[in-house]
């Protein structure tokens, strides 16, 4: 199951210590679907994929299929030539979405994530009130972040508590 959480943009804190940040709409599927491919595999939304499903998923978010995506608000953290991880965010219901936040393992609990977050989080306070995200119940980190960034579960109608 998962679970919707959103944040509310008013009260977000920018960090712009952000290095390396480049634009999700300038990689192609091929150049993105490495990244995908080592984020996913083996954590509890693993579904097997392959590196072509990775692109082809890809191509799908590109061609919008899981909504139009806010290109100001999606980027990707190039590292010594290496993409290490990216947000991707997308309209659903007139409320932006986080259609994917990704990190390679050997990059995870650095503050990547956090600092894409807050980055897009900031572009899109201009113009929304909230962001939206969904995520799998058992993906307890998952969850330990997005808590620590504030958001809250629309389905509790309050912080999580782990």
């Amino acid at each position: 199951m998962r679970l919707k959480m959103y944040l509310n943009l008013e009260n977000v804190n920018y960090d712009n210590s952000i290095k390396d940040l480049r634009y999700f709409k300038n990689y192609n599927s091929r150049e993105l679907a490495p990244l995908y491919l080592s984020a996913y595999h083996g954590s509890v939304d693993d579904e097997g994929e392959t590196l072509q499903d990775w692109e082809e998923i890809i191509e799908d978010i590109k061609a919008d299929k899981f909504g139009e995506r806010i290109d100001d608000a999606s980027f990707i953290i190039c590292k010594n030539g290496e993409l290490t991880s990216g947000i991707i965010i997308g309209l659903e219901d007139d409320y932006p979405y986080i259609i994917s936040l990704v990190t390679l393992p050997s990059c995870q609990r650095q503050g990547l994530a956090t600092k894409l977050t807050l980055l897009a989080s900031k572009v899109l306070k201009e113009k929304y009130k909230k962001l939206v995200l969904y995520v799998n119940e058992n993906n307890k980190n998952a969850i330990t972040l997005y808590t620590k960034l504030r958001f809250i579960s629309e389905q509790l109608g309050d912080k999580l508590n782990l």
